[in-house]
């Protein structure tokens, strides 16, 4: 402000010395004789031009530009609000692209750039097994291996090693939560601090009753109270009941995924043999690449297997960027999305230039008389580029209401495997970007207007003020060559929408291998303490016999209920996640061999279970409620059991054992196979055994109940079933089969909706700007039209004249982004399930779709020419 009354004052001051000056030279003249208006005209002659004198002393006091600057942003603001209807389009087009990419830059930021909750993340590493020979890639690991990768690895800082769990918490509620037993250095490794009390230490070795808990189990269940740290808390896993609570870990902090409950284990250094069960990550040293450990590690792996024998041969470790494992597929998704919403921004800068184009050529008198009297280039450009700015600025401020809303939808389409997406805002670098995202949109759209604009012909334009504006042969091209890119950039997007849509579709055609409709899924996980085993309990009742009891019980309670066909239950639901990855001999068969590898997943299940979800059998026959722990352990195998370890050979009757002694059954049937990890892989070889047999080895189960009636109405009364039996019993996870099969999808539903939408979006930007450029063309040219209509045209010539013309710059738009997108699509490979990148269909398809969409939008302002009155457009001047 002070420089601004500085400034004023200044004026005034030069004002009145010019006004003194001038006055003193018209009273001399008048002293001399002259008359006065002679005198204060001949004044004025010799004192020369007082505008250029103002300006040469102002440029001796310094901020010029500034003060040009000003006046410049005031001319600006008058012509938006001249124009209001052309500005409001300009905006609102402009807030589109801008919004758009202003949630995705959000989103990207938040789980691709933002560092993780970890010290140092970009040298954590998730250590994966992958075995060529058997086509397997898993992140399962032997107690053997993690320990030789720690005494070994000279590339890793650290290594620390975890196993999923689950815990029952009751605090307020009973509430069952994800957590991890972890190593005692596991914190140490990730480079995380407690926000309260201590991480485990050595010391905690020998203790089972210890655990952390994560900062929103501790707000919900605890209140958030500080004075529980160090206080027994009711929470129970397979280790017992209440657990002295160590520590809260800091807000944000859910590792493993959705993790919210940490209890500690020593692997001390236990048998190279056993089975797969623990995960691991590793902290690189300073200057090591994934390469280099990648090298290392398989050494490390091939030098055990060479000890073990045939258990851990065929397996390498391969390290994998922490970032990547939590985040996975999105690590391609998201910066695709962001480069859509950038391709929006393009198209829709693209239909703002055409409107500058159109306002510069109704303004090309106003131009042309700046340029007369003596404006620069340089300072017309300036002034249409400050337009610009001032539109791109008001774009993006609707632009960021825009994309609060779009975040609002994100977080509803958004996969369960994005918490991050949760707390997605618009923060201090968002709305930097969305700053500098107007700038720069600003100077893109702008730039061309308005150097085209700012070199008009002089005197065409002031000879023939009385005519309608024309624009230049190069106005013209440059016009026509934005629509070629507005096309191109819709089609590459319409083809990549394509594809996605089409691989969602390819997907929903897999079959999971069970049966999912009228299906209702929920878990339960009796009490560790109440059903921990003891030789007997007070009642003198086998705690095996109490568990047994129990599920009896509830299965037989939900089976009365109105509209239940059958129930069942499993160890591990599909799609979960979870898996139980078991070593095996096949008795009696020789030379049992490295390329032989043997691993199956493990699954506890009621009878039932098979007829709930329609698995089929193959062969042999299905458990039954004969087979308990009173009689030898039968087993059923998969499709892909019997074809990987017995091919061309009948597996019926085969024993296996596993768990060293504790398992040895023989196969009884073979069923169908399941996709366990989702409809995008291939079955892994399963085996199956009764509850009933072994009833301790997986206390909490899944149940699965097929319905005449809606599942979702049906949860009510499961819940009062189970807790008929036992009142205390926490119950989660109910939902319809079907909607957890939509949640194994989400990820790949949310980028295909995205990607369809920015890609709609951009086709109707496109057309709004095909129209756009023709309907002034048509006004162009309404007295050439006007002549020929005149002189015998037919109707259908004049449509065609225009249409043809029309459709020249649309075709060489298609075929270039066709072009582009058989390029470019290869980069989403990854995301495509079941098609190719270069599917002919999909690129046939959208280049006819954007054919007729062009047409349509060529087709209105064409016929609208045929409407020419002859008598009006020769008479118009």
């Amino acid at each position: 402000m002070k420089f601004f009354r500085w400034r004023q004052r200044k004026d005034e001051e030069l004002d009145a010395e010019i006004r003194s000056h001038l006055d003193e030279a018209i009273r001399d003249r008048i002293e001399r004789g002259e008359a006065p208006e002679q005198a204060r005209a001949n004044a004025l002659r010799e004192f020369g031009n007082v505008g250029v004198v103002k300006e040469v002393t102002r440029e001796m006091w310094g901020w010029t530009s500034l003060e040009r600057l000003l006046q410049d942003l005031r001319f600006g603001v008058r012509m938006v609000r001249k124009q209001p209807g052309f500005s409001l389009i300009a905006m609102l087009t402009l807030a589109l692209g801008i919004g758009a990419n202003t949630a995705i830059f959000s989103v990207v930021n938040a789980v691709l750039v933002r560092p993780l909750p970890f010290g140092a993340p970009e040298s954590l590493v998730y250590l994966w097994n992958t075995n060529p020979a058997l086509g397997a890639r898993e992140g399962h690991f032997m107690g053997g291996e993690v320990w030789a990768v720690r005494k070994q690895a000279t590339s890793c800082a650290a290594v620390s090693a975890w196993m999923p769990m689950t815990a029952i918490v009751t605090g307020k509620q009973p509430e069952r939560m994800v957590g991890g037993s972890v190593e005692l250095n596991f914190f140490q490794t990730l480079g995380v601090q407690p926000l309260l009390g201590r991480v485990f230490t050595k010391k905690d070795d020998e203790e089972d009753d210890v655990v952390l808990i994560g900062y929103d189990l501790w707000q919900r269940q605890f209140g958030g109270d500080p004075n529980v740290i160090g206080q027994k808390v009711n929470i129970e896993n397979f280790d017992g009941g209440k657990k002295l609570l160590l520590g809260v870990m800091p807000p944000g902090f859910e590792f493993p995924p959705r993790a919210e409950v940490w209890t500690p284990f020593n692997l001390g250094e236990p048998a190279g043999t056993g089975n797969r069960y623990l995960r691991a990550i590793a902290r690189l040293k300073p200057g090591v690449t994934a390469a280099q450990a990648h090298a290392e590690l398989t050494a490390i792996a091939q030098a055990t297997a060479a000890q073990t024998g045939h258990i851990s041969a065929g397996w390498e470790v391969t390290p994998m960027p922490l970032r990547e494992f939590l985040f996975g597929s999105v690590d391609t998704a998201l910066p695709l999305l962001f480069g859509a919403v950038a391709c929006v921004l393009l198209i829709a800068c693209t239909n703002v230039a055409n409107l500058q184009l159109a306002r510069a050529a109704a303004r090309q008198k106003e131009i042309a008389v700046r340029r007369a009297v003596g404006a620069g280039r340089g300072r017309i450009v300036r002034q249409l580029l400050t337009e610009s700015l001032l539109l791109a600025l008001a774009g993006g401020a609707l632009g960021l209401l825009l994309a609060r809303g779009l975040l609002s939808v994100l977080r509803v389409l958004g996969p369960s495997s994005l918490p991050q997406l949760q707390a997605v805002t618009l923060d201090a670098r968002a709305l930097w970007f969305t700053l500098g995202l107007a700038l720069v949109t600003g100077v893109l759209f702008g730039l061309a207007p308005a150097w085209q604009s700012s070199n008009p012909d002089l005197q065409h334009t002031l000879k023939d003020s009385g005519q309608l504006a024309t624009t230049s042969v190069r106005g013209r091209r440059l016009r026509q060559s934005l629509i070629v890119a507005q096309v191109a950039i819709a089609a590459v997007l319409l083809i990549g929408a394509g594809l996605l849509v089409k691989s969602f579709w390819q997907v929903r055609q897999v079959s999971l291998g069970v049966t999912t409709e009228q299906v209702l899924l929920t878990s339960i996980s009796p009490s560790w303490e109440e059903y921990t085993p003891q030789p007997f309990r007070k009642d003198n009742e086998p705690t095996k016999w109490r568990l047994t009891n129990f599920y009896q019980q509830v299965l037989a309670r939900i089976e009365k209920l109105p509209g239940v066909v059958s129930v069942g239950a499993t160890s591990q639901l599909l799609l979960d996640g979870r898996e139980v990855d078991m070593v095996f001999e096949i008795k009696g068969r020789p030379n049992r061999n490295a390329e032989k590898d043997q691993h199956t997943e493990l699954r506890v299940i009621t009878p039932d279970y098979f007829t709930a979800l329609r698995i089929p059998l193959r062969s042999g026959r299905l458990l039954t409620e004969h087979d308990t722990s009173t009689t030898p352990l039968s087993v059923l195998v998969n499709e892909t059991f019997a074809r990987r370890y017995f091919p061309g050979r009948n597996p019926l009757g085969e024993r296996l054992k596993f768990l060293g002694d504790y398992f040895d059954g023989a196969i009884v049937g073979v069923v169908g196979d399941v996709r366990q990890r989702g409809l995008e892989s291939d079955a892994l070889p399963e085996m199956y055994i009764s509850y009933l047999q072994k009833p301790m080895l997986w206390p909490t189960m899944n149940l699965v109940i097929r319905t005449t009636i809606d599942p979702a109405m049906l949860a009510a009364s499961v819940r009062q079933a189970i807790q008929a039996v036992d009142p205390n019993q926490p119950i989660y996870n109910a939902q319809p089969m079907e909607q957890l099969v939509a949640t194994s999808l989400a990820a790949r539903r949310f980028s295909m909706l995205l990607l369809v939408a920015f890609a709609v979006l951009a086709v109707l930007l496109a057309a709004a700007g095909i129209y756009g450029v023709i309907s002034f063309a048509v006004a162009e040219r309404a007295r050439e039209i006007g002549i020929r209509l005149a002189l015998g045209a037919q109707a259908r010539n004049v449509l065609q004249l225009v249409a043809v013309q029309g459709m020249k710059p649309i075709l060489s738009g298609i075929a270039l982004g066709v072009g582009a997108a058989y390029a470019l699509t290869r980069l989403m490979k990854s995301l495509l399930f079941g098609v190719s990148a270069t599917d002919p269909l999909t690129f046939a398809g959208v280049a006819l779709l954007l054919l007729v969409v062009a047409l349509l939008a060529s087709l209105l302002p064409a016929r609208r020419a045929t409407k020419v009155d002859p008598l009006i457009a020769l008479r118009h001047e």
